[in-house]
Formats: structure tokens, sequence, C-alpha cells
């Protein structure tokens, strides 16, 4: 899942207007228990209070140092992060300014090197406007994703296809697309496999053509395990008092009404809440496949690039920032199937 987070910044005047908060929403990325990198939403479109300003925008009305670049223009670093970051450091301490520059306005990785497999990684309204094919076309080395993750608070594979007659999904034949949704309910959290390589075939005469893909034709949705779920009861041995009395309450009209009695809610949001067992954190759902292996013509090498070696992320001024993970030790048994586990109750 991502973090909706954000700095105090009414210290400041942006355009003699002041704002409490600078926001920003971050998927810190870990891998064997070890945190690499923050991939950050780039656009806009959270629900957010009037005190607070997204933290891309502000950063835009600082003048930045010489080598800088945009957000996702190839350079180390965002033009204006470092005077965002002094600014922010002035009122809430020197940590909170390095906070600010290693978690809020790092430059997006291109894409995340697992074992071989090229992994990319949207949040929310980002996928639909193709950000992570859009950084994965400035790798070099690749010209579609093993897997792609979409951590999401509403926005899902079909969204780009029903409403701009495309894909956001550029995956090679059994890659997989993996999206997480915190406010739909579990039923959203969905993983599809594709069928081609980004809708390439062969035809009878053995030309290569590529064809408009779509979700339904061109992708299989795999089916998964629902663990943990207040629509599989409100006994569970997992459950503490608290899920057990959402739980219970979700079930009838008349329970949802004691949401309003005993917790001041207003109602509105309520059937939202038991949609999507907001509370539940233990809430999974779980699916079993066949080893998804490294496949070589996914990975396009160009003659003068190379997929990384290195263990962390690089980012130099003109080349694109990838991160490679290590190889972790497997037992025979676990080569043999992936099992891939969400927790469904995470959003962005």
């Amino acid at each position: 899942g991502s973090i909706y987070w954000g700095f105090k910044i009414s210290h400041l005047a942006f355009n003699n207007v002041i704002y409490k908060y600078a926001v920003f929403n971050t998927a810190p990325i870990y891998y064997g228990g070890r945190f690499v990198w923050a991939h950050n939403k780039h656009l806009q479109a959270d629900n957010m209070h009037s005190s607070e300003q997204w933290g891309y925008d502000l950063v835009q009305l600082f003048q930045g140092r010489p080598g800088c670049t945009v957000y996702d223009g190839g350079g180390a670093r965002v033009c204006g992060s470092v005077e965002f970051a002094k600014a922010v450091a002035q009122a809430n301490g020197a940590s909170a300014g390095e906070a600010l520059q290693k978690w809020g306005l790092q430059q997006p990785a291109y894409a995340i090197l697992v074992n071989g497999l090229v992994v990319g990684l949207d949040i929310c309204v980002d996928h639909r406007y193709m950000e992570g094919i859009d950084r994965l076309k400035k790798l070099g080395f690749a010209d579609m994703f093993d897997i792609q993750l979409l951590i999401a608070s509403g926005m899902s594979f079909n969204v780009p296809e029903e409403n701009d007659g495309r894909l956001s999904l550029t995956l090679r034949k059994q890659g997989l697309a993996i999206s997480s949704d915190g406010v739909q309910g579990p039923a959203a959290t969905q993983l599809f496999m594709s069928l081609s390589d980004d809708g390439h075939g062969v035809t009878k005469q053995g030309q290569l053509v590529k064809i408009q893909v779509d979700l339904q034709r061109h992708f299989q949705e795999v089916d998964a395990v629902l663990l943990n779920s207040w629509t599989q009861g409100c006994e569970q041995d997992w459950m503490d008092t608290a899920n057990k009395a959402y739980c219970t309450n979700c079930q009838t009209s008349a329970g949802r009404q004691k949401f309003v009695r005993e917790y001041g809610s207003k109602g509105a949001r309520v059937p939202g809440f038991c949609k999507a067992e907001t509370a539940n954190h233990n809430i999974l759902k779980v699916w079993r496949l066949t080893r998804l292996k490294s496949k070589s013509p996914s990975a396009t090498r160009s003659k003068n690039s190379h997929p990384p070696t290195n263990v962390s992320p690089q980012t130099s001024s003109s080349s694109s920032t990838q991160m490679q993970m290590p190889r972790p030790t497997r037992t025979p048994s676990q080569t043999r199937t992936i099992q891939l586990v969400v927790n469904v109750a995470m959003d962005a």
C-alpha cells in the first residue's frame, strides 16, 4: 500500500496563499526486510483537505539549482527540492528537511528488478495516464514489464480502457498485472495474466503484428482465495473486539445505524466502510501460480545498455533510475510455485 503524509508549512506563503501542510502519497519499497526506495504518486487526485497542498505542485514554486530536472526528467534531483527541504527544516527541524528529500521528493524508479523480472509500479491516477509505461520507455534494456503493480483507492486496470480507449498495461506473455484497491472492497483487488507479448502476435504468413489489446480478450483473471474477510462470519478466531463489532454491524441496515449512534458517524460513508472492510487489516487475497520465470525476449537489450548489476537504486543526470534486488535463497519446494499475497485493506 501507500502512505498519505505531509509536513507543516504554515510559516510559508505561496503566491500570498498559506497552507498548513504539504502532502505526498508514497509507497515505500522493501525487499528482504530492507527499505530500498520511496516511490511517490506524481499526479494529484486525492481528496485533500482545504488546508493541504500537493507537494509536487509546491516544489515547482522554488527556484532550482543547476543540474536539477523536473519530476521524472532523468536528473538526480527534482528542481526546487533542496530549497523546499531547507524551508521545511526551518520550521520543523533538520530531520524533517532530510525526510522530505528522502521520502517526498525522490525521482521515480523506472523499474524494480527482482531476480531478472522487470516490475512496474503505479499509484492510483498515475496508472490512467501511463506514468509507468512512460518510465519503461526510458530504460533502454526492456520493452515490456514482467509484472505491473497498481496501488489504488478507486483506480482499476479497466478505467483507462473505458475512459481513454486503451489499456495502461505493457506486459509480456504470462506477465502479471496485480491491483490492490482499498476502497472498492476485496472484489476489486485482482490479478490478471497476459495472454500475449503486449498484443504482439504472428500471422499465418509469419509476420509479427501488433493489435490493440483489451482486458477481456487478451488477459485472463486468476482466481484467488480470500482469507479473513467479514463476509466469512463475525466469530473468526483472528478477530478482536472491534472487528467483531464492525463485522456484525455491517451485516444489516439496523446494524449500520449503530455506526451513527455509537461512533459519531453521519452515516454517509458507512456503506463504503463496510464494502471495503476498512478497519480489517487482516484481510488477504492469495493467488497460487506456477513459477514466473525471467524471459529474455521480454528484456530487449540495446547495444549500449545492460541490465543493472547494483543492489541499491542508482540515479544519474543522464540515465534511468532503477533498482536490482538480490536473489534470495530458495529451497527446492519453493521454486515450483509462486504464492502471491495482497493485503486488500491497503489503499492509496
